[in-house]
């Protein structure tokens, strides 16, 4: 669900670093002509896509190339784990 992602991707890094994590798409595959979800795009049935804008800082200084990569993927690492989320 919306929470579960929002609650782990905050929950994976301290909140001075993931400044905010907003929700700004979802995506869910139309259904076929018998009502059964089509398979789009790799989803299975049942799946959709969230997409979600993360945004990072640090009080003290800004944040190079690196640091962005290593926040965004301890955020993806924690959802994978958690929830089976992957990067569509």
């Amino acid at each position: 669900t919306h929470a579960d992602v929002m609650r782990v991707a905050q929950a994976a890094l301290p909140a001075e670093r993931l400044r905010s994590a907003v929700l700004f798409d979802v995506f869910r595959p139309k259904r076929g002509k018998d009502d059964a979800e089509a398979v789009v795009g790799g989803f299975a049935p049942g799946e959709k896509s969230f997409a979600v804008r993360l945004t990072f800082g640090d009080g003290t200084a800004t944040l190079t190339e690196a640091e962005i990569d290593e926040s965004v993927q301890a955020v993806l690492q924690q959802l994978q784990q958690q929830l089976g989320a992957r990067l569509r």
